[in-house]
């Protein structure tokens, strides 16, 4: 009688595990971060100037953009959260955070998770997951907030300048932040860790329990363990010897006392570790909760400082905030790395190697000015001579070329590609080379690339974008009042000759990758049709001697081996 309802409930299985995944899909991707986004902004937007009823204003005038902005803090907090976790299985060992999931573990496959697993549990995650990231909020986020808002009234509201800007403007600046964000976290990162490893080994040491925590510590002490097992070993196997025993009574006697060689390893036995822990995990907490205060408001007092000194007006405090955090950044890591060379090396090597850092530093900024800002202002301002000006201006009127700063983040996003391009292609073997040879070496090679990149890369391509804006107007505003063209002639050069440089060199370029790809055709032709029988066949190095002394059948000569 139950027959019928075990078909249907076979039939209908696929259907319940298919609406169960995309429901736990809709969660773990829209509904999650949506609410992170939610909380966020709920425990921040009165400490940038708006009130909640400006809020909900907004969400009722614009509602699927007040979703997506929402939505995307959310991604970018859980992006932030998975990198500080990552950060953390890097420095502490890895049975410490059993709690949370590894994504680089080989048995783990989150999809077949979502299948497998009863709903129960997926929920239970589920809930878990919201009381940890709510409570993470309120810790690390609104705590730090209105600890500054109370010993600092003076630094809020936050202005982010939104307002002041064009909706295009902010795409462009957003796409420029997107070039520049990866590098700085890739170059912070290591700092991060370093300081991370320091803080913990400190205290650690104070509590006694470091070798439980750091991971490198307790693969050291792993490795000592083997080594005075193995020394204790050599110590029997020299006493057997002189004693004119075997090694075959040796080693019995060495499997019966594994203990006794165990007992003499040291091990250090900690009391009352659950509380040296919790205190620990404790302190942990106070440190970051002045760590955030003080990163929140000793970068953005010292860009407003900075700012104000250089009389320069600006409404977005993001600017600020990222000016004074980068010079507090670059101060400790200078003062850090001076400890280090002092505490290390003599008063004469710790000179000669602060020289060489000042040196290093020099040429960084040079290679840096010149690549983050020189060569982007220079194809933002060709993208705007060349396609943007003819279109918007006509040939009587003026033309009035944009403020520089409007063309950077054009620019920027032109070079991304173009580096993109020629790593991914064989257009220029040499420039894909130094850039590969920039990207892998960093600050810390410098010095070896630093004459190579500027005269192979830096230096042709800096001089390629100066030629190439001035060579219009210097035909528009010397050469034909020479030749005494007619005025609408030098509009019309220094309108468009922009736009007919661009098709010129791409039909050059067009022309030189034609031909190279014909010559390439043509040796591929040459080589299958007439250099058949100057080919050694089944040739190998170990018949080296052999192919040199074998007679050609057809030419009846001694073939010899050709090398190209």
């Amino acid at each position: 009688s139950h027959k019928p309802i075990r078909q249907i409930a076979r039939i209908f299985e696929p259907c319940r595990v298919f609406v169960k995944v995309v429901a736990l899909l809709v969660f773990e991707f829209v509904l999650f971060p949506f609410g992170c986004g939610l909380w966020l902004d709920a425990c921040t937007h009165r400490f940038f100037g708006e009130s909640w009823t400006q809020r909900v204003r907004f969400a009722s005038a614009f509602p699927w953009t007040s979703i997506m902005l929402r939505w995307l803090i959310g991604i970018v907090y859980m992006v932030a959260v998975s990198s500080c976790v990552s950060l953390l299985r890097s420095v502490l060992r890895a049975e410490l955070l059993w709690f949370l999931r590894n994504p680089d573990d080989p048995d783990f496959h989150p999809f077949r998770e979502l299948v497998d697993r009863p709903l129960i549990q997926h929920i239970r995650r589920m809930t878990l997951s919201v009381v940890l990231y709510v409570v993470l909020i309120l810790t690390f986020v609104y705590v730090p907030l209105a600890t500054c808002a109370n010993l600092l009234p003076g630094l809020f509201p936050i202005q982010l300048g939104y307002t002041s800007l064009t909706q295009s403007n902010r795409y462009l600046e957003m796409l420029g932040l997107n070039m520049l964000i990866p590098p700085v976290v890739l170059a912070l990162r290591q700092s991060v860790v370093s300081a991370l490893y320091a803080w913990i080994k400190v205290v650690g040491n104070v509590l006694g329990i470091a070798h439980l925590v750091l991971a490198d510590d307790d693969s050291a002490q792993d490795a000592g363990a083997v080594d005075l097992r193995q020394d204790l070993r050599q110590e029997l196997r020299d006493e057997n010897a002189v004693n004119g025993g075997s090694e075959q009574v040796l080693e019995p006697s060495i499997d019966l006392d594994q203990e006794s060689l165990d007992s003499a390893v040291p091990e250090q036995m900690v009391t009352h570790l659950a509380l040296r822990g919790a205190i620990m995990i404790a302190f942990a907490f106070v440190s970051l909760l002045v760590i955030d205060v003080v990163l929140l408001a000793v970068p953005l007092v010292l860009g407003r400082h900075v700012f104000h000194t250089l009389d320069v007006t600006l409404l977005d405090d993001s600017y600020k905030y990222a000016t004074g955090l980068y010079m507090l950044w670059g101060f400790l890591e200078l003062v850090v790395r001076l400890m280090r060379i002092a505490r290390n090396n003599s008063f004469y090597d710790a000179a000669t190697m602060t020289l060489q850092w000042v040196l290093r530093m020099m040429r960084c900024v040079i290679l840096a000015s010149l690549i983050i800002v020189v060569l982007p202002l220079c194809l933002g301002l060709l993208l705007e001579l060349a396609f943007f000006a003819p279109a918007r201006v006509e040939l009587t009127q003026t033309l009035l070329v944009q403020p520089l700063l409007k063309n950077f983040a054009p620019g920027l996003v032109t070079l991304k590609l173009a580096m993109l391009v020629v790593q991914g292609t064989d257009l220029n073997p040499r420039w894909r080379a130094q850039i590969e040879r920039l990207r892998v070496g960093g600050f810390q090679q410098v010095d070896e690339t630093f004459a190579e990149t500027m005269q192979v890369l830096v230096a042709p391509v800096t001089v390629l974008c100066c030629v190439a804006l001035a060579l219009p107007i210097v035909l528009a505003d010397v050469v034909l009042p020479l030749a005494r063209a007619p005025v609408l002639w030098s509009a019309a050069v220094e309108r468009y000759g922009y736009f007919v440089q661009f098709f010129c060199a791409v039909e050059m370029f067009a022309l030189w990758h034609m031909r190279t790809m014909l010559n390439y055709i043509h040796d591929s032709i040459r080589d299958d049709k007439y250099l058949v029988r100057r080919r050694l066949r089944n040739y190998s190095d170990s018949d080296d001697d052999e192919s040199e002394r074998t007679p050609d059948i057809s030419t009846g000569s001694v073939r010899e081996t050709v090398q190209n």
